[in-house]
Protein backbone atom coordinates (compact mmCIF):
# COMPACT_ATOMS: atom_id res chain seq x y z
CA UNK A 1 0.00 0.00 0.00
CA UNK A 2 1.40 3.75 -1.43
CA UNK A 3 -0.25 5.15 1.98
CA UNK A 4 1.99 2.89 4.67
CA UNK A 5 4.57 4.38 6.38
CA UNK A 6 7.75 5.27 4.11
CA UNK A 7 11.31 4.95 5.27
CA UNK A 8 12.62 8.68 5.87
CA UNK A 9 14.91 8.62 2.68
CA UNK A 10 11.86 8.23 0.18
CA UNK A 11 10.61 11.74 -0.37
CA UNK A 12 6.92 12.57 -1.34
CA UNK A 13 6.36 15.00 -3.90
CA UNK A 14 2.88 16.52 -5.03
CA UNK A 15 2.04 18.55 -7.62
CA UNK A 16 -0.64 21.35 -7.33
CA UNK A 17 -2.50 22.73 -9.80
CA UNK A 18 -4.48 25.47 -9.22
CA UNK A 19 -7.55 24.94 -12.09
CA UNK A 20 -9.00 27.89 -11.12
CA UNK A 21 -6.16 29.83 -12.62
CA UNK A 22 -5.95 28.32 -15.53
CA UNK A 23 -8.61 29.72 -18.17
CA UNK A 24 -10.41 26.29 -20.12
CA UNK A 25 -8.32 25.22 -23.08
CA UNK A 26 -5.42 27.04 -22.02
CA UNK A 27 -2.32 26.71 -20.12
CA UNK A 28 -0.88 23.06 -21.27
CA UNK A 29 2.45 24.41 -21.47
CA UNK A 30 2.67 24.51 -17.63
CA UNK A 31 0.61 21.06 -17.31
CA UNK A 32 3.68 19.62 -20.19
CA UNK A 33 6.42 21.26 -17.91
CA UNK A 34 5.21 19.22 -14.76
CA UNK A 35 5.29 16.12 -16.98
CA UNK A 36 8.92 16.76 -17.63
CA UNK A 37 9.47 17.88 -13.71
CA UNK A 38 8.16 14.28 -13.21
CA UNK A 39 11.01 12.83 -15.43
CA UNK A 40 13.42 14.36 -12.98
CA UNK A 41 12.49 12.81 -10.17
CA UNK A 42 13.93 9.86 -8.12
CA UNK A 43 12.24 6.55 -9.17
CA UNK A 44 12.08 6.05 -5.14
CA UNK A 45 10.01 9.18 -4.86
CA UNK A 46 6.53 8.72 -3.91
CA UNK A 47 4.03 11.38 -6.26
CA UNK A 48 0.75 13.18 -6.65
CA UNK A 49 -1.02 15.59 -7.83
CA UNK A 50 -3.65 17.28 -6.30
CA UNK A 51 -5.75 19.98 -7.97
CA UNK A 52 -7.20 23.03 -6.43
CA UNK A 53 -10.62 23.20 -6.06
CA UNK A 54 -9.86 19.32 -5.25
CA UNK A 55 -11.57 16.57 -7.37
CA UNK A 56 -10.92 14.23 -4.35
CA UNK A 57 -10.74 14.38 -1.09
CA UNK A 58 -8.28 11.59 -1.40
CA UNK A 59 -3.84 11.84 -1.84
CA UNK A 60 -3.12 8.96 -3.46
CA UNK A 61 1.04 8.41 -3.63
CA UNK A 62 1.91 6.32 -6.95
CA UNK A 63 5.20 5.78 -8.67
CA UNK A 64 4.10 5.23 -11.53
CA UNK A 65 5.28 8.22 -13.72
CA UNK A 66 2.77 7.72 -16.50
CA UNK A 67 -0.15 7.02 -14.52
CA UNK A 68 0.93 10.89 -13.01
CA UNK A 69 1.42 12.51 -16.63
CA UNK A 70 -1.69 11.22 -18.06
CA UNK A 71 -3.39 12.57 -14.56
CA UNK A 72 -1.71 16.12 -15.67
CA UNK A 73 -3.14 15.59 -19.32
CA UNK A 74 -6.63 15.36 -18.19
CA UNK A 75 -6.53 18.24 -15.83
CA UNK A 76 -8.76 21.31 -17.35
CA UNK A 77 -8.79 24.96 -16.43
CA UNK A 78 -12.01 26.40 -14.84
CA UNK A 79 -11.22 29.76 -14.83
CA UNK A 80 -14.08 32.14 -16.06
CA UNK A 81 -13.70 33.97 -18.89
CA UNK A 82 -12.00 38.08 -19.01
CA UNK A 83 -14.58 40.82 -18.42
CA UNK A 84 -15.76 41.53 -22.15
CA UNK A 85 -15.45 45.29 -21.67
CA UNK A 86 -12.76 45.81 -19.08
CA UNK A 87 -9.01 44.45 -19.09
CA UNK A 88 -8.31 44.74 -15.24
CA UNK A 89 -5.69 43.26 -13.80
CA UNK A 90 -5.25 41.50 -10.34
CA UNK A 91 -2.72 43.47 -9.23
CA UNK A 92 -5.01 46.56 -10.63
CA UNK A 93 -7.69 44.98 -8.44
CA UNK A 94 -6.18 44.72 -5.62
CA UNK A 95 -4.67 48.65 -5.96
CA UNK A 96 -7.65 50.11 -6.64
CA UNK A 97 -10.19 48.40 -4.02
CA UNK A 98 -7.92 47.16 -1.09
CA UNK A 99 -5.20 49.55 -0.87
CA UNK A 100 -8.02 52.48 -2.20
CA UNK A 101 -5.43 53.77 -4.81
CA UNK A 102 -6.90 56.50 -6.79
CA UNK A 103 -3.77 56.96 -8.98
CA UNK A 104 -4.45 53.01 -10.40
CA UNK A 105 -7.80 53.17 -10.70
CA UNK A 106 -7.14 56.76 -12.63
CA UNK A 107 -4.90 54.88 -14.94
CA UNK A 108 -6.88 51.89 -15.05
CA UNK A 109 -9.68 53.94 -15.96
CA UNK A 110 -8.07 55.90 -18.52
CA UNK A 111 -6.72 53.38 -20.14
CA UNK A 112 -9.42 51.55 -20.99
CA UNK A 113 -12.22 53.95 -21.54
CA UNK A 114 -10.10 55.28 -24.09
CA UNK A 115 -10.78 51.94 -26.33
CA UNK A 116 -14.73 53.28 -26.33
CA UNK A 117 -15.96 56.09 -27.81
CA UNK A 118 -19.17 56.35 -26.27
CA UNK A 119 -18.68 55.23 -22.92
CA UNK A 120 -19.52 58.44 -21.76
CA UNK A 121 -18.50 59.65 -18.15
CA UNK A 122 -20.40 56.54 -16.40
CA UNK A 123 -16.64 54.68 -17.86
CA UNK A 124 -14.55 55.53 -14.82
CA UNK A 125 -17.19 54.46 -12.29
CA UNK A 126 -17.68 51.16 -14.68
CA UNK A 127 -13.90 50.49 -14.19
CA UNK A 128 -14.13 50.84 -10.93
CA UNK A 129 -16.92 48.38 -10.07
CA UNK A 130 -15.15 46.06 -12.44
CA UNK A 131 -12.29 46.22 -10.36
CA UNK A 132 -14.37 45.68 -7.10
CA UNK A 133 -15.50 42.55 -8.91
CA UNK A 134 -11.93 41.20 -9.96
CA UNK A 135 -11.22 41.73 -6.46
CA UNK A 136 -13.94 40.00 -4.61
CA UNK A 137 -12.90 37.07 -7.36
CA UNK A 138 -9.55 37.05 -5.86
CA UNK A 139 -10.01 36.77 -2.60
CA UNK A 140 -12.51 33.97 -2.42
CA UNK A 141 -10.15 32.41 -4.64
CA UNK A 142 -7.60 32.98 -2.06
CA UNK A 143 -9.48 31.94 0.83
CA UNK A 144 -10.15 28.02 -0.99
CA UNK A 145 -6.73 28.13 -1.69
CA UNK A 146 -5.52 28.50 1.81
CA UNK A 147 -8.81 25.89 2.82
CA UNK A 148 -7.13 23.31 0.41
CA UNK A 149 -3.68 24.24 1.28
CA UNK A 150 -4.27 23.36 5.00
CA UNK A 151 -6.24 19.90 4.11
CA UNK A 152 -3.83 18.93 2.10
CA UNK A 153 -1.60 19.84 4.66
CA UNK A 154 -3.28 17.47 7.02
CA UNK A 155 -3.43 15.02 4.29
CA UNK A 156 0.86 14.69 4.18
CA UNK A 157 1.17 14.24 8.00
CA UNK A 158 0.09 10.64 7.20
CA UNK A 159 3.50 10.16 5.46
CA UNK A 160 7.01 9.89 6.71
CA UNK A 161 9.80 11.14 5.05
CA UNK A 162 10.52 14.51 3.83
CA UNK A 163 7.51 16.11 2.02
CA UNK A 164 7.48 18.70 -1.25
CA UNK A 165 4.87 21.20 -2.85
CA UNK A 166 5.05 21.88 -6.19
CA UNK A 167 2.71 24.69 -7.76
CA UNK A 168 2.34 24.21 -11.38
Amino acid sequence: DDRAAMPPSERVVVLVVQRDQIRPHEGRSFLEAGAAFIDTLDPTDHLAVRTIPAQSPELRMLRDRESLKKSLQDIRGTAPPPHPLFNITSDEAVSIVFFRDKAALDEAAMRECARFTNRGPSCGKEVEMEAQRRYDEIRVRALETLKELDYLIKLLSAFDGPKHVVFI
